[in-house]
């Protein structure tokens, strides 16, 4: 088994209230790019930047409510 690099969370992903875009990506199947353009472009506006390099961490429910909105998953 590989040994995983930094660190990690323990709590599941569908537990958290916000994730990083890369952890959003995968969690809803679409692209990184495709959430770094819905944040960065301004369309998405429901996310914090957090500590000195501001890493941005995206509300999961405001982006699934979002994606929902422009059709892009049916939950």
């Amino acid at each position: 088994m590989a040994k995983q690099k930094g660190w990690t969370n323990s709590i599941p992903v569908q537990e958290r209230t916000f994730l990083t875009q890369r952890e959003l990506s995968r969690y809803t199947g679409i692209s990184y790019d495709l959430v770094r353009k819905y944040v960065k472009g301004g369309e998405f506006k429901d996310y914090i930047t957090v500590g000195k390099q501001n890493k941005v961490m995206v509300d999961r429910i405001a982006f699934e409510n979002f994606l929902k909105a422009k059709k892009h998953i049916e939950k």
